[in-house]
């Protein structure tokens, strides 16, 4: 019987975990930078605002708070380059995916050479974070 239990327990444990609540009222969601209002694609995942991290990086050059994002195959890790403009040049995300495929990132990420935990998403293989870089 204990370990029904415990086997319940788990399965209940790891389907928490891998369900993640996802829900957008809007497309886009404004923040400002420098004053200015921008629009930025943004999932909604446990009353918490995800945005693409390249988007993020992309809003912010020539602002005080710029960084780059690189990825290093060598570590298999995204890096993130303090005082520094974003060097991609792409477009803003302009649309959300209409039925995402959202895991829990388990992607490493370097800012000056540490390992920092962030909470974030992959989702559509794009690392999403809410706003603590």
């Amino acid at each position: 019987m204990k370990k029904v239990l415990s086997l319940l327990l788990t399965l209940v444990l790891v389907a928490s975990i891998l369900l993640v609540p996802v829900h957008a009222a809007d497309d886009t969601t404004k923040i400002k930078v420098d004053g200015e209002l921008v629009s930025l694609v943004a999932y909604n995942i446990k009353d918490n605002n995800y945005f693409k991290l390249r988007d993020i990086a992309n809003v912010l050059k020539g602002t005080d708070a710029h960084f780059d994002v690189l990825w290093n195959a060598e570590i298999g890790a995204i890096e993130l380059v303090p005082d520094c403009d974003y060097s991609t040049v792409e477009e803003l995300t302009s649309e959300k995916f209409e039925n995402p495929k959202i895991v829990k990132s388990s992607a490493k990420i370097y800012k000056n050479g540490k390992l920092i935990l962030l909470n974030a998403y992959n989702i559509n293989d794009n690392t999403f974070l809410n706003s603590e870089i």
